[in-house]
C-alpha cells in the first residue's frame, strides 16, 4: 500500500483576507482570533524517498510567501 507524504505549501491568503475574515467569524464566536490558509501538497509513495530525493522535491514545492507557523486547531479542507 503506498504513503502518502504531506507538505506545508505558500500562504493561500493575503493578509487582507485573512483580517477581513477574522472580523467576520468573530460576529460569529468572539473566541475567533486568527485563522491562516495555505496549501498542502499530497504526495503517492510507492517507496520512502531518499534524503536527496525529499530535498528536490521540497525545493521543487518551494514557491510563493511560506506559511507562517501554525497554532491551534487544523481544520483541512480539500477537493474530493
Amino acid at each position: 500500500m503506498p504513503d502518502i507524504l504531506q507538505l506545508r505549501g505558500p500562504r493561500a491568503v493575503s493578509e487582507f483576507r485573512l483580517a477581513k475574515l477574522v472580523a467576520q467569524l468573530s460576529k460569529v464566536d468572539p473566541g475567533i482570533r486568527a485563522v491562516a490558509a495555505e496549501f498542502r501538497h499530497f504526495i503517492e509513495l510507492e517507496r520512502e524517498l531518499t534524503p536527496p530525493e525529499r530535498s528536490i522535491l521540497e525545493r521543487l514545492l518551494a514557491y510563493g510567501e511560506p506559511p507562517a507557523e501554525s497554532h491551534g486547531r487544523l481544520y483541512l479542507v480539500v477537493p474530493r
